[in-house]
């Protein structure tokens, strides 16, 4: 492959994975109606529509001008991809029940990529910037401490999420490093495609978990209608005696009595 395709071939791929996720998780959202897989739809858009943002309107070795529609695009999709992580980790891992003080900290998270919207219209961008500065570096610690968090309560697929997350934070920290100490450089390019595996074992991840919770679910409502079985097998069993619950007898023979009464009076 000429040296000069490689990027362009690299770009179609990721798009091309992201498009398969979630083409797969929309058509898992349309037969199992778990918002969940929906929710994981909207993080992956917003990584896709992020990237190629990113990619169109601040490249290596071009700043967006201030103030204009570049800006303002790219303070969106920022902001969507906040948004959307947090709308998946809250339904994801029922954070409201299990875990409510890293959720109302998720909340947060949450208002400032609200606010990072509000302000992303020119005549306030200058006021965006410090909120979006602070949702950029407050975020991904901020679902890497409640995947830790979720791990330790027993959540499941937790495990998963945490790895998810952990794969973003890497990726993101490679990208942060290449643009502040090497940029324009084979570095910064390197973090740029650090940050891109770090998006896609994110999505990848998460999309087993989905799978991987539902499986379980399964297994407990089995579970679960196993022994309710088995309770109402007992209820109509005596436990010293092993025969028949005589109240269920009684209730039996006087619904028979009944019958014979009204078949009588016929």
């Amino acid at each position: 492959m000429p040296p000069a395709a490689t990027p362009g071939a690299l770009d179609g791929l990721y798009y091309g994975l992201l498009l398969a996720l979630a083409l797969w998780n929309a058509g898992a959202w349309l037969a199992l109606r778990d918002r969940s897989f929906l929710l994981h739809v909207a993080l992956v858009a917003s990584f896709g529509l992020s990237a190629f943002l990113w990619d169109g309107f601040a490249w290596p070795g071009r700043e967006p001008p201030p103030g204009g529609f570049e800006e303002t695009a790219l303070a969106l999709a920022d902001a969507f991809v906040a948004l959307s992580a947090v709308a998946f980790t809250r339904a994801f891992l029922n954070t409201r029940k299990r875990l409510p003080r890293l959720d109302r900290t998720l909340l947060a998270v949450g208002c400032t990529a609200g606010a990072t919207a509000l302000l992303a219209v020119p005549p306030a961008l200058p006021l965006a910037d410090p909120v979006w500065t602070l949702l950029s570096l407050a975020g991904p610690p901020v679902l890497l401490a409640t995947g830790v968090a979720a791990r330790r309560a027993g959540i499941p697929a937790s495990g998963h999420y945490l790895v998810a997350v952990g794969a973003l934070l890497a990726g993101l920290s490679t990208e942060a490093v290449g643009e502040v100490f090497a940029p324009g450089t084979a570095l910064a390019a390197l973090g740029d495609a650090a940050a891109c595996a770090g998006t896609l074992l994110m999505a990848f991840a998460l999309s087993h978990a989905l799978v991987l919770r539902h499986r379980e679910a399964g297994r407990e409502r089995q579970r679960l209608e196993a022994e309710r079985r088995e309770l109402a097998e007992a209820a109509r069993t005596d436990a010293l005696t092993g025969v028949a619950n005589r109240r269920r007898f009684d209730e039996a023979l006087e619904e028979s009595f009944r019958r014979a009464l009204r078949g009588d009076a016929a």
